[in-house]
């Protein structure tokens, strides 16, 4: 969840840089709400930031603040390719309305596999063959 705060904090950065036209309202708006271009320009600035972060650090701003990692069968940091395939479910957005549909329920598919799978593997965990773990100390 806290993933998502930082992820609705660049999409209202994002509104304010390409949303706001003269007279018009603010739209902090990602998937069906908003234009094509605020959904693409959201998803490569979500990604970039969770790939570096995943790929150099083993985090996300959220797994850091609760000394969560993630890493890859052998416990090692996940690489670019990993951590790319970790947020790239997120780039249904940019199909709008539809993509937007294809997230909560990939979204609702890595909640029950989260609690059903033994792992505690997330959809994304799988694609990306990584695990979410407690930071070493």
């Amino acid at each position: 969840m806290l993933d998502y705060l930082v992820w609705l904090a660049i999409a209202v950065l994002i509104a304010l840089l390409l949303g706001v036209e003269v007279g018009g309202s603010l739209r902090a708006e990602v998937g069906a709400g908003a234009s094509v271009l605020q959904n693409l320009v959201w998803f490569v600035a979500v990604a970039a930031l969770e790939i570096a972060l995943v790929s150099t650090r083993g985090a996300s701003l959220g797994k850091m603040a609760l000394d969560l990692q993630v890493v890859d069968a052998e416990g090692n940091i996940p690489t670019v390719k990993q951590a790319a395939l970790r947020i790239a479910p997120l780039g249904l957005v940019i199909l709008g309305a539809f993509g937007s549909w294809a997230i909560l329920i990939v979204a609702f598919i890595s909640l029950v596999l989260m609690f059903a799978d033994a792992n505690h593997h997330t959809l994304w965990d799988k694609l990306a063959k990584t695990v979410v773990v407690d930071r070493p100390l």
